[in-house]
């Protein structure tokens, strides 16, 4: 007959057993859940598929396979490649300008100041490459406020560009820019008068829209300051940054590039 003590021992030992079978089980369900899980766990490689024991190319092959064989020589190395499969979203205002189909093969967003002498280069560059006539009708362009000076978002250039686009002029005002040697107000005042936006229009828009032209101005601010950009001038072309891993002077490959994909998919 047990006495006490014996009892607690026998009952700890039943006790240490049932515990150990318990870790047995949880061990078996967890190294079969892992088994499951490594058959779904994505590997990095793309699966195979065949068909009547022919391996056939699933679409995210087709699309990689695009790319690698698509691409120009000048774009054919791994950070191009990062580059144009990382692209990103933006954000495009109802107020933003721009000039171009809405169904055009190719999207370019500039993000400049306009009171920015330096950054003027980009604009003349991309207005050169949008008029020559391979590109007639295949480029859509918008243009959204990055200030030089992060801490005075609004400055006289960009206030009067919002101004010319309410009058439909913004294209010829910003051109009209590229000859400027100094920023005062009676300088973009004779650049507005001169685009075909009469004095006394300046004046009545300014009056009357003053307070929203601050506002859209700070919501592209924001917006472009968001994705990470802080230093005029930058493009994006169908969300791929030019600059870094693709050079402005790579532009027309890639949009030859982008071009060629966009008639593919017709």
């Amino acid at each position: 007959m047990m006495n006490c003590k014996n009892i607690k021992t026998h009952q700890g030992k039943q006790a240490y057993k049932l515990y150990l079978g318990a870790c047995v089980v949880l061990c078996s369900v967890v190294v079969s859940a892992v088994a499951v899980a490594q058959n779904y766990l994505p590997s990095g490689r793309l699966p195979k598929i065949t068909i009547g024991g022919k391996q056939v190319l699933t679409n995210e092959q087709m699309k990689h396979n695009t790319v690698d064989s698509d691409l120009p020589e000048a774009l054919k190395n791994d950070r191009t490649k990062m580059a144009i499969e990382n692209r990103r979203r933006i954000q495009i205002w109802n107020h933003t300008p721009f000039r171009g189909p809405v169904a055009a093969p190719i999207t370019w967003v500039e993000m400049n100041d306009m009171s920015c002498l330096y950054c003027q280069d980009l604009s003349q560059k991309i207005d050169e490459i949008f008029k020559k006539d391979k590109y007639k009708g295949k480029i859509q362009h918008f243009f959204m406020h990055l200030p030089v000076d992060k801490y005075n978002f609004t400055n006289a250039a960009a206030f009067y560009g919002r101004l010319a686009f309410g009058a439909g002029e913004f294209w010829d005002y910003r051109q009209s820019l590229y000859n400027v040697s100094s920023a005062t107000d009676n300088i973009f005042t004779e650049k507005l008068i001169s685009v075909g936006v009469p004095e006394k229009e300046i004046r009545r828009m300014t009056r009357k829209n003053a307070r929203q032209y601050y506002k859209e101005l700070d919501a592209d601010r924001t917006a472009v300051q968001s994705m990470g950009e802080h230093k005029p001038p930058v493009l994006y072309v169908n969300g791929i940054k030019i600059g870094g891993s693709i050079t402005l002077e790579q532009l027309e490959s890639l949009m030859d590039y982008e071009i060629k994909l966009y008639e593919r998919s017709l």
